[in-house]
């Protein structure tokens, strides 16, 4: 009664790397490199190439990506995080507006000052201040005084 089944013969999906047959490993194509330069350098360029006073809008940055053959359609998000990446680098800042809208422009370069030369004195550090603690008073509680009875005055007559 004990009847055994044949063993199933294994699926050629789940056949072995060895068992496969012999192919050259395969090799994805280099992309081919556009000309065009990365975005948060064309949006710098494009602020510097402004001549309003006010800055640049962003519709204003994308017409001037659009000339250099950025597709801002496709683009559209990678263009926002950009911009909100250069305001908060501090290479652009933001004229007017909150988030990606409104105008922007160069940030102004901080004058670079000559950093001070440390001297290799030892600095003494200055005695603890003793502090002397501060007492603190007993708070009083308040005394409840309790309402005065009134005397009830008897009935005006028995009728």
């Amino acid at each position: 009664m004990a009847e055994e089944l044949p063993a199933a013969p294994p699926s050629p999906a789940r056949a072995t790397k060895a068992a496969r047959s012999p192919r050259s490993p395969k090799r994805r194509a280099a992309r081919p490199s556009t000309a065009v330069p990365p975005l948060q350098t064309l949006i710098i360029s494009a602020v510097t190439d402004s001549s309003g006073r006010k800055g640049v809008s962003l519709p204003g940055i994308k017409k001037v990506l659009a000339d250099n053959g950025v597709d801002v359609a496709k683009s559209r998000g990678r263009i926002i995080t950009a911009v909100n990446k250069l305001v908060t680098n501090g290479t652009l800042t933001q004229a007017s507006g909150s988030g990606a809208s409104g105008s922007f422009k160069l940030a102004k370069a901080a004058p670079k000052t000559a950093k001070p030369v440390k001297k290799s004195v030892k600095t003494v550090k200055p005695a603890a201040v003793k502090r002397t603690p501060v007492k603190k008073r007993p708070v009083k509680k308040a005394v409840r005084k309790s309402p005065k009875k009134v005397a009830k005055k008897p009935a005006a007559g028995n009728r």
